[in-house]
């Protein structure tokens, strides 16, 4: 009565380590699947930042924002924001129209690789947002080359509520 058998404890073994093993092996696709995730919402981040980029041109000695490239979702334009300064002064030169009389917090230290950060919008919902700097594109390229006193710096901004859900599936 008091001994044990050994089917009884190799099949507690057996079972144990096959509930391990499936545990670990559904944690390694959930960061798997994760990191994808996250790499596919940041390259659709830097592709809106391209389009906003596209829409800022230097002419006439100023950047002016010819805002027809970069459309938002009109049902969620909440999802989608942005915001772009001039390097030298902090001066505004164009932000999404989901803002209203808000601004996105202004990055420190931006470069012109693509940086990745989590925010909150101004409504105080969560989101990621990519950062870069750059020279606008001369509307008249006979007008020379622009000069760098004329760098732009911008973050585009996405909510992660489409995210958030799709992981949140994985995990059921």
């Amino acid at each position: 009565m008091g001994t044990k058998s050994i089917r009884k404890s190799l099949l507690l073994g057996v079972t144990v380590t096959v509930g391990l093993v499936m545990a670990a092996g559904g944690c390694a696709v959930y960061v798997v699947m994760k990191r994808s995730s996250l790499n596919q919402f940041d390259h659709a981040l830097v592709e809106h930042a391209e389009l906003v980029e596209a829409s800022l041109l230097w002419a006439d000695g100023r950047v002016k924002y010819e805002g027809g490239a970069y459309k938002v979702n009109e049902e969620n334009e909440e999802f989608d924001v942005f915001e772009a300064w001039m390097a030298e002064g902090g001066e505004v030169v164009a932000k999404s129209p989901a803002l209203k009389g808000d601004s996105l917090q202004r990055p420190v230290g931006v470069g012109s690789e693509p940086v990745f950060l989590e925010i909150r919008a101004p409504w105080g919902a969560p989101m990621r947002a990519v950062t870069m700097s750059f020279l606008p594109a001369a509307e008249d390229p006979a007008e020379g080359p622009v000069p760098e006193s004329m760098r732009v710096e911008m973050i585009v901004a996405h909510a992660l509520d489409e995210l958030e859900d799709s992981l949140g599936l994985l995990r059921l």
